[in-house]
């Protein structure tokens, strides 16, 4: 649990250690506490107290790095940046993958593209093997077809990103696929809503100022948890995110899901689309049922087969879905549903599997 951890964090979490260690044993060698001057004796007792805050501190500190690892909703905090260092390789095209990505697939082998952001990305799930993607991998193969799957998907992707990658693939890699799956998050236009794009640009330039805060992971974690994640802007946020499935914002959105309907018919490639829902609040008062209504209805007209996840979680809302009380991503358990949900209702058609 100890991987991840850059030397400068080792270098100062050491000096910690050996300046409380060389400390206590000259104290303990002085033995100031049985001088015979009052002072001396409260002086050791002022100076006991801060060593023992210290060690205290010290020993949280190395017990929480020892064994906490995990992300949170922004990736802000330094446990997230270590959870990715520790579980994050990326391939020859930046992508979280294992392989290595061609323009072109070989011959006889039908290629899945996955588009999508953190979702998709599998953020904060620690094996690739356990993302939905993956998991699909493994339903094609087991038709007996050769098929490869390419997961394109980005934190914090846009449908501008993504129609945006398809293009430059194709003029710079003369790219290759037989079915685009888009995994499509209901945040995916939050760069169109003003308020929302202020939001994460807020949140992301606000670093700690404190050195404590800064540069140890424990109270880094506790900033992040107390003062970050409860500010009335962000509570605010999905309220401000529901304008974007309304004109004129839902107006621009269509038009970037139309570069990527308009992609893949040029090319007669199939495209899918899977609706992941926030996972918060699932049940019948869930705030963006009107936003996964409006995508079904364009995905009808489009003659686009798509899958809303939401009714498949809805089922499943009394298991633990996300990945922690901090991060409202998918976890292994909805990353499974997820598969076998786009598989029944989508894909397994799309692919041609009996």
């Amino acid at each position: 649990m100890w991987l991840g951890l850059s030397l400068s964090y080792w270098a100062t979490l050491g000096a910690g250690w050996l300046a409380a260690a060389i400390l206590l044993l000259v104290f303990v060698k002085l033995r100031p506490w049985r001088s015979a001057r009052a002072a001396v004796r409260r002086g050791a007792g002022i100076i006991f107290l801060l060593w023992t805050l210290t060690a205290l501190f010290l020993a949280a500190e190395s017990l929480f790095v020892a064994c906490y690892c995990t992300t949170d909703s922004f990736g802000l905090s330094l446990v997230s940046a270590r959870w990715q260092e520790r579980y994050v390789a990326r391939n020859n095209w930046d992508c979280r993958d294992r392989k290595y990505y061609r323009g072109q697939p070989a011959e006889g082998v039908k290629r899945l593209t996955i588009l999508g952001d953190s979702f998709a990305f599998g953020h904060g799930v620690a094996k690739i093997e356990d993302r939905f993607g993956e998991r699909l991998g493994a339903k094609l193969s087991a038709t007996g077809a050769k098929w490869e799957v390419q997961n394109l998907a980005e934190p914090g992707a846009s449908t501008k990103w993504e129609a945006e990658r398809l293009e430059q693939l194709a003029a710079k890699e003369g790219y290759r696929t037989d079915v685009v799956l888009l995994a499509y998050c209901l945040n995916d236009l939050e760069d169109l809503v003003p308020e929302t794009a202020d939001v994460v640009g807020s949140i992301i330039l606000d670093k700690p100022s404190n050195y404590f805060c800064r540069e140890f992971h424990l109270p880094n974690f506790l900033y992040y948890r107390w003062r970050q994640f409860g500010r009335p802007e962000v509570q605010g946020y999905f309220g401000w995110l529901k304008k974007g499935y309304e004109p004129p914002l839902w107006d621009k959105q269509r038009e970037r899901l139309d570069r990527i309907v308009s992609w893949c018919a040029e090319r007669k490639v199939k495209l899918v689309v899977a609706i992941f829902p926030f996972m918060a609040g699932l049940g019948d008062d869930y705030a963006f049922a009107a936003a996964h209504r409006r995508l079904d209805a364009y995905f009808k007209e489009k003659n686009v087969p798509c899958c809303d996840l939401l009714p498949v979680y809805r089922e499943h809302r009394g298991e633990r879905l996300v990945v922690n009380r901090y991060d409202a991503h998918p976890n292994e358990r909805a990353h499974a549903l997820a598969a076998d949900a786009i598989w029944d209702l989508v894909l397994k058609s799309a692919a041609g599997a009996p």
